[in-house]
């Protein structure tokens, strides 16, 4: 099923009232938006964050429809990336500010507390001895309230390339806790990027090298300890470099990779080390798509969502961008939801997913407002 996007702002506002999200959802941008980012927590709170020149706007909506709106002021130029996460409890939510091209500032991080609808801190991880940028958030650990900060890595010069991956534990006030924990992997920092980090459940994944498969794993935190590997023949060869991972839970991972003939999604039991395997929609040649480095998975590990380039292409190869579109699979089993696809050609920055009541709902910035969709499984 492709959903395609219309644009209704009465009926979007009415949806949004309806669903005990923000009525603000739908409307048109007042000013220049540097950057926008969403997140669903456990409970079913939805945060948006929206980065103007000058301003950072937070805004959580809790089933109840109760809205907090918070606005912080930014002094920082040039930002232009956005993540949100929500600890355990739901009651925390991290918003990291950073710039995709630079690679040597500081990543700014803003934290709110939700139950009183206050700004708790807002400070600025600076690289360090042993955690070198770029720095990535990547979550809070486990279900504790501390936020782990990423190194981007560096390469060992000396023999066969290996890779030091440095994190850091923060708590949500900005103290740090400790010195870098570095991890040396093999491999060179662009294979070993934060996509391969799974806070959640305190694991580093790292490909292998010079083959990328198997996929290992080690502890993130902590006592450095072996953890669970993904092999090449087990996974169908989902492992050999994919485009977007997730961790639904401690026992299984999903990945999804553009592939010479196909779109592909997998999903590989550790335990067992069985692969279910899924063919994404493709449309015909001279169109197609592309696998983005862009997923999301709800927060109940049940759905994964996975972007995708649009193009076409003719004569000599002159490829056209055709705007984003958003794939929405099941996980277990894997089955395709849906896809959801703007009216236009844009792209589609900071979107989430949430399962919940048998419903799944895709929160994302495109068309210069917040849109909401919903498939019915």
């Amino acid at each position: 099923m492709v959903k395609t996007v219309r644009q209704n702002k009465l009926f979007a506002v009415a949806l949004w009232l309806l669903s005990g999200l923000p009525a603000w959802a739908g409307e048109p941008a007042m000013s220049r938006v540097m950057a926008a980012c969403s997140a669903f927590s456990e409970q079913g709170n939805a945060a948006t964050a929206v980065l103007t020149t000058g301003e950072l706007n937070l805004k959580v909506t809790m089933p109840s429809g109760q809205l907090i709106s918070l606005v912080l002021p930014i002094k920082e130029a040039g930002e232009d990336d956005c993540k949100i996460f929500f600890n355990g409890s739901g009651d925390l939510a991290a918003v990291a500010l950073g710039q995709r091209e630079l690679t040597s500032t500081g990543l700014h991080v803003a934290v709110a507390r939700v139950s009183d609808g206050q700004w708790t801190s807002d400070f600025t991880v600076q690289p360090q001895d042993g955690l070198t940028a770029p720095l990535s958030l990547t979550g809070f650990l486990e279900k504790t309230s501390f936020l782990v900060v990423r190194g981007g890595g560096t390469q060992n010069a000396d023999g066969p390339p290996t890779t030091m991956v440095a994190s850091l534990r923060v708590d949500a006030h900005g103290k740090i806790s400790g010195s870098p924990v570095t991890r040396t992997v093999p491999g060179k920092p662009t294979n070993q990027g934060p996509k391969y980090t799974d806070t959640t459940n305190n694991r580093l994944w790292f490909q292998s090298y010079p083959e990328f498969c198997p996929l290992r794993s080690v502890t993130l935190t902590g006592q450095m300890n072996a953890g669970p590997v993904i092999e090449k023949q087990a996974s169908q060869g989902a492992c050999d470099l994919p485009d977007a991972i997730a961790y639904p839970n401690a026992d299984s991972v999903v990945m999804a990779a553009t592939r010479s003939d196909k779109d592909w999604v997998w999903r590989v039991d550790l335990k067992s080390q069985s692969v279910e395997k899924l063919a994404l929609p493709q449309a015909r040649t001279p169109s197609g798509q592309q696998v983005r480095d862009i997923d999301h998975l709800s927060p109940d590990g049940q759905v994964f969502a996975i972007q995708r380039k649009r193009f076409s292409y003719g004569l000599f190869d002159n490829f056209k961008y055709q705007g984003d579109e958003i794939a929405v699979v099941q996980v277990h089993p894997l089955k395709l939801l849906g896809v959801i696809r703007p009216k236009h050609e844009t792209s589609i920055k900071g979107f989430a997913v949430d399962h919940r009541d048998g419903k799944v709902t895709l929160l994302g910035y495109w068309d210069d407002q917040w849109q909401r969709e919903q498939l019915n499984p």
